[in-house]
């Protein structure tokens, strides 16, 4: 059995962003919280056994009382959600993955040879940095919208823009914050660009789905073309191929 680590990392945007969480009555909520806290020093860590009357009576509901009852019959239906069962016991994604991101950084930091060894407090300070740096698919949304001034709450627009970004970063060499930082670049040339303030403007969801961000930008300078009569034509979008 490994060794029980006395801290978990707590990450409120991951708690608060869980929809069935936020389903939850209020009451629910606390008891969910407190389950998760008894499974962090459980075998194997992020799970609680398949045992309800175990579980009502550390949540304080036990069998046999009428009151307990009824508060047991409503909550347990959303507690559950936020759980899987497997080979007997619930196991919570959130507090899985927690533990095996604490075990990840402390075997990385056995491996550094004669530096000094860590303490738990500084692998617990170490994890929390560079989990801080990770950011969800919708905040990354929300920054290249907001970095190419594009007004926001729009599902169509931010669906679009999750899809390219997600797609993008599952390119070699990517990652979901490269390529938000790419799109923001893209953005604002192309919103600067002769197209954009032509009839040939594309809708900012079509420029995403098409992949767009990636076109050489100078496929988007749709001026005026002189032909050779002297006519004057607006040339229109030819996209580039990609090479």
């Amino acid at each position: 059995m490994k060794e029980k680590s006395p801290a978990v990392q707590w990450y409120p945007k991951q708690y608060l962003g869980d929809d069935k969480v936020l389903a939850m009555d209020w009451d629910a909520r606390g008891m969910h919280h407190w389950l998760l806290n008894l499974s962090w020093q459980q075998e194997p860590v992020g799970s609680i056994p398949d045992d309800i009357c175990l579980v009502r009576r550390w949540l304080g509901l036990p069998s046999g009382s009428a009151d307990a009852d009824r508060v047991w019959a409503r909550v347990w239906p959303q507690i559950k959600a936020a759980w899987a069962l497997k080979d007997g016991r619930w196991f919570n994604a959130g507090m899985v993955r927690a533990w095996e991101r604490q075990q990840t950084y402390k075997q990385n930091g056995s491996k550094n040879g004669g530096k000094r060894k860590l303490s738990l407090e500084d692998e617990e300070i170490r994890i929390i940095k560079a989990e801080s740096k990770e950011k969800r698919i919708d905040e990354l949304v929300s920054e290249v919208l907001s970095g190419i001034g594009i007004p926001g709450n729009n599902p169509m627009l931010e669906t679009a823009v999750a899809s390219a970004i997600e797609a993008k970063a599952g390119e070699p060499n990517w990652t979901q914050a490269k390529a938000a930082l790419h799109m923001i670049e893209r953005g604002n040339a192309y919103k600067s660009s002769a197209q954009f303030h032509s009839r040939f403007k594309r809708k900012w969801a079509d420029w995403f789905h098409e992949q767009m961000y990636d076109q050489n930008p100078s496929a988007w300078n749709d001026g005026e073309h002189v032909t050779d009569s002297g006519q004057k034509i607006d040339r229109g979008y030819i996209p580039l191929k990609k090479t």
